[in-house]
């Protein structure tokens, strides 16, 4: 985990454990964003996941939400916080390149306690 000094750690772990039980309940809103922006047929531009079975990224999901490997802050937004959880294998498809993507990145608000959106990410 990305770490800066010691109050921001404490507040990471604190957003981590949060995101942890956001991602085992992720929400019907937030399961339908997802699907309709980063699974194929996907919008044009965005990143998308390499899986039609809709289980297999929600268990890509929470993998990200209870082990990120990477939790920052979000760059404009300061109620967000970016998890990153790098896979073994290729994930996705990049909207931009059309390279493989390993990552999964969630954007989580910590206001609302929420997992707002998750996508393959190189």
């Amino acid at each position: 985990m990305d770490v800066l000094n010691d109050k921001e750690v404490m507040a990471l772990k604190d957003v981590v454990k949060l995101v942890e039980i956001a991602g085992s309940t992720l929400g019907d809103a937030e399961k339908k964003y997802i699907k309709e922006n980063h699974m194929l047929p996907g919008k044009r531009g965005k990143s998308y996941f390499l899986s039609y079975e809709e289980a297999s990224v929600w268990r890509l999901v929470q993998e990200a939400c209870n082990c990120p490997d990477a939790v920052m802050p979000h760059r404009s937004n300061v109620n967000r916080y970016v998890l990153q959880k790098r896979f073994n294998a290729p994930v996705g498809i990049h909207g931009k390149s059309g390279s493989l993507c390993v990552c999964v990145t969630v954007i989580y608000d910590v206001q609302d306690q929420r997992v707002v959106t998750a996508f393959p990410s190189r």
